[in-house]
């Protein structure tokens, strides 16, 4: 004959060391050993995996990368209570590196048959200072946001651990969208090599000055532009500083300029 104490010993020691984790439900030993036909497992994961789909599809539970679904965390945890499994945390400790500090939390979870108290699965997962969780963050928010995330991933992880075939019925990949978004995405396709824009080049005409100088402005007069020539303009000319009007060379050489002492330049269509 099972001793009870025997009995809770057993169930209790499996789920967890941890002195501060909750202690669970005593199954009758008739409970420990459990046989369900093949044909019967296949049954209800396919009913749960059309369910799945249905929630999954209408609350957009899942990340797509490259045609494949991934199912996020709300997913898993819809199939963990589909079977009556809820998660536990056994333990959340800070990974330090070589030199003492901390640079992420792990977390460990073990998932528990809700009727029976026996744990069914247990997975841990590292989330670090560097990972987009704590992107952003300093002091106790960023390491805050990784004991979550460690948590949360973990939580997928043993889900997936138990239940990937309820995924893969569903059409889903067995992977957690966090495992492919964190640590095995892809690498981004390379950006299309682009050439730099080029500056076109001065025209000659406009850079080889006549030899001339303005005794106006001190400015060089540059030849004639082909636009200018085709504008009925052959006269040297420059542009005049901070404006867009032109000071002719012929301008300067009309006698019937007054000279007042006042600049007069000529405004060109161009």
């Amino acid at each position: 004959m099972v001793d009870e104490k025997d009995v809770i010993e057993l169930v209790a020691e499996p789920v967890d060391a941890n002195p501060a984790a909750l202690v669970p439900l005593m199954p009758s030993p008739a409970s420990l050993v459990t046989y369900e036909a093949p044909a019967d497992v296949v049954a209800r994961a396919t009913e749960q995996a059309n369910v799945l789909m249905d929630i999954v599809e209408s609350k957009h539970l899942y990340v797509d990368i490259q045609g494949k679904r991934y199912l996020v965390a709300e997913a898993w945890e819809t199939i963990m209570a589909f079977n009556s499994v809820s998660p536990r945390e056994v333990e959340t400790v800070a990974v330090k590196g070589p030199d003492g500090q901390t640079f992420g939390w792990k977390a460990t979870v073990a998932l528990v048959d809700e009727r029976t108290g026996v744990e069914v699965a247990r997975a841990s997962m590292i989330a670090g200072l560097d990972d987009f969780p704590s992107q952003g963050r300093t002091g106790t928010s960023a390491h805050r946001a990784a004991m979550s995330a460690a948590q949360t991933w973990a939580v997928s992880k043993a889900a997936r651990i138990k239940f990937s075939y309820v995924a893969v019925l569903a059409g889903y990949e067995p992977t957690p969208a966090n495992e492919m978004t964190i640590e095995s995405a892809p690498a981004p396709a390379a950006a299309p090599i682009v050439a730099p824009p080029t500056t076109a080049p001065p025209r000659a005409s406009r850079r080889e000055t006549t030899g001339d100088i303005c005794p106006k402005h001190g400015t060089p007069f540059y030849p004639p532009s082909e636009k200018q020539i085709a504008a009925g303009f052959s006269s040297p000319s420059h542009k005049v500083a901070n404006s867009n009007e032109f000071c002719s060379k012929d301008d300067l050489a009309d006698p019937f300029d007054e000279p007042n002492g006042e600049e007069e330049v000529e405004e060109r269509p161009w």
